[in-house]
């Protein structure tokens, strides 16, 4: 009877332990769009124009190569437009356009704290290509530069709440985050080249809230 009872004690305590099984894959992901306009009237004319635009798409997929140890890569585009100052002879407003292409690779460990409820901290590392362009006129455009940027995030804040087998929401309060930023322009058959580092630390008071579907 002994025996019976360290059985089920060590299979209790297997379960309170291990939050995800090895070999659990999922699906996930961002997608945020946002946009901005002004509406200008003079009389009986009246003018609507954009005011910015920013659009960004991060697919992911994960996997569990051991229990509770989730390693995942994603891939991402962002695209941003805004307002540069100028305008064209009719009064329109003309933009600066950036783009990013990225490349991430992270992981995160989960340490069950209830019943399908998990505390989930982990790193991530982003490789990002892109460029920016400005509008002269309607008509020419000008590039501004290319970069190239490197991101470590640090993510202490994060939880994950997986209600049913297929399913799973993510909650991420703040995380530490440093990019180095390499951007090259060339100008009159002469080659710039300038560098930014940038280390950021964000507390929110809210959350971010994230989707995971497993199969």
């Amino acid at each position: 009877m002994k025996k019976v009872f360290i059985a089920i004690a060590a299979m209790a305590a297997a379960v309170t332990v291990s939050a995800q099984e090895k070999g659990d894959m999922y699906i996930s992901g961002t997608l945020n769009l946002s946009t901005s306009s002004n509406v200008t009237t003079s009389g009986n004319t009246t003018l609507k124009e954009s005011d910015g635009t920013s659009f960004g798409l991060s697919p992911e997929f994960g996997i569990f190569v051991i229990d509770n140890l989730e390693v995942n890569v994603g891939l991402g585009y962002e695209l941003t437009k805004i307002p540069n100052g100028y305008t064209t002879d009719d009064g329109k407003n003309l933009f600066e356009n950036s783009n990013l292409f990225h490349i991430q690779a992270g992981l995160n460990y989960h340490i069950r704290l209830a019943d399908k409820f998990t505390y989930a901290p982990g790193v991530k590392f982003l490789v990002g290509f892109g460029g920016a362009k400005d509008q002269i006129s309607a008509s020419e455009v000008e590039q501004l530069y290319n970069n190239t940027q490197f991101t470590f995030s640090l993510s202490m804040l994060k939880f994950e709440f997986r209600p049913a087998t297929h399913f799973a929401m993510t909650f991420e309060a703040g995380s530490l985050d440093f990019t180095t930023d390499a951007r090259k322009r060339t100008e009159d058959n002469s080659t710039y080249k300038y560098t930014t580092n940038s280390f950021s630390w964000d507390l929110n008071l809210g959350a971010r809230i994230g989707f995971k579907c497993y199969f």
